[in-house]
């Protein structure tokens, strides 16, 4: 999930400051047969979520209705006679009826679609991405008696037919969502409601809204070129960190000490070499002496 899911979740933001494409909320869909509670679940997300339900049979009924609707010939046999309408118009329905509640939800939850790979394929192309799929998995003999508590005659009458039809769907689109990596969560449905229902919250909660932990990376040296105001920042902080030592230390690490002209003068005299004349007035006392030590010798003789 992306950075927009957290500022939705993170805070209690208003209609007006929420990210305004449907591809910035989450969208959620639930498959399962006929009478496994796609729809009553579907609305307790809604309210819990602050979502957007949106049924397809919903939606091709409403555009049944429609006198003006540019849909209505192209949808209404596939309907009547229980087949799988056109899966471009139904995908557009769905975009309309999406972009109409954006302002209004902080997600969608789609119940009872996809049914194939085709129509997962075109609504990933053209509407949005999905942020989880939930599949309500049931027995046929739970199914049946589910139906038959419904006391619907329709329902009763088809339910065989209709069980035949989900049963060769249902394995090709389960496979389809796991090869486009759509999260899938299976979810027994012959369960209390409430007890689906939190299993569902607690998924939603912990798997499907909660933001990706940011990953944590190593720089090696060489890896990425410093600024030089990078640099300088850095060497900055280096600086407040290094503490500061008094002064009277640092003066008695490396004490002055001044020298008087004439200490100067006699250190230069030592350093320069020695000059001529000095070195002729040096021969010449040696010279005068070891003649007045040969003359001293040979007075001694005599």
């Amino acid at each position: 999930m992306g950075a927009c899911f957290a500022r939705i979740y993170g805070n209690s933001d208003t209609c007006s400051e929420r990210p305004d494409s449907i591809e910035d909320r989450p969208v959620v869909f639930i498959v399962g047969a006929p009478g496994s509670g796609k729809k009553t679940q579907g609305r307790n997300l809604e309210n819990k979520f602050e979502f957007h339900q949106l049924s397809t049979g919903t939606l091709v009924r409403a555009e049944l209705e429609e006198e003006e609707s540019e849909f209505k010939d192209s949808l209404k046999p596939g309907f009547e006679a229980g087949d799988l309408v056109d899966t471009e118009i139904l995908v557009k329905l769905l975009k309309h009826d999406m972009q109409k509640h954006l302002k209004k939800c902080k997600g969608y939850v789609i119940t009872g679609f996809p049914r194939n790979s085709e129509q997962t394929d075109m609504f990933l192309g053209s509407v949005s991405k999905c942020s989880a799929a939930f599949y309500f998995d049931m027995t046929d003999e739970d199914l049946k008696k589910r139906l038959k508590s419904y006391k619907d005659e329709a329902a009763v009458k088809h339910m065989d037919d209709w069980l035949k039809k989900f049963r060769e769907e249902i394995n090709p689109l389960l496979e389809s969502f796991n090869k486009l990596n759509i999260p899938l969560y299976k979810v027994d449905g012959s369960g209390a409601e409430q007890a689906v229902f939190e299993e569902m919250v607690t998924i939603m909660e912990e798997k499907v809204l909660k933001p990706p932990p940011v990953e944590a990376f190593e720089v090696k040296d060489g890896d990425v070129e410093k600024s030089a105001e990078a640099t300088a920042a850095e060497d900055k902080v280096d600086a407040k960190l290094e503490p500061e030592q008094p002064k009277k230390e640092l003066e008695k690490e490396a004490p002055v000490v001044e020298k008087s002209k004439s200490d100067e003068k006699q250190s230069s005299e030592k350093d320069q070499p020695p000059k001529k004349s000095d070195v002729k007035s040096s021969t010449a006392k040696e010279e005068a002496l070891k003649r007045q030590s040969k003359s001293s010798g040979g007075e001694k003789k005599q």
